[in-house]
């Protein structure tokens, strides 16, 4: 799994350490990233 932060730093690192961080999974980590991420989308649209 080491291999997917250092694709994409820092995202796959920051997802890492929300895990540890949290004691929760992995992919529920990531879906609760999910909204952030379209607000970003939408953010660079707007730009």
């Amino acid at each position: 799994m080491i291999e997917l932060a250092q694709i994409t730093p820092p995202v796959g690192f920051d997802l890492y350490v929300l895990q540890s961080l949290t004691g929760d999974s992995l992919p529920k980590v990531a879906r609760a990233t999910v909204p952030f991420f379209f607000l970003l989308c939408l953010g660079a649209a707007i730009i």
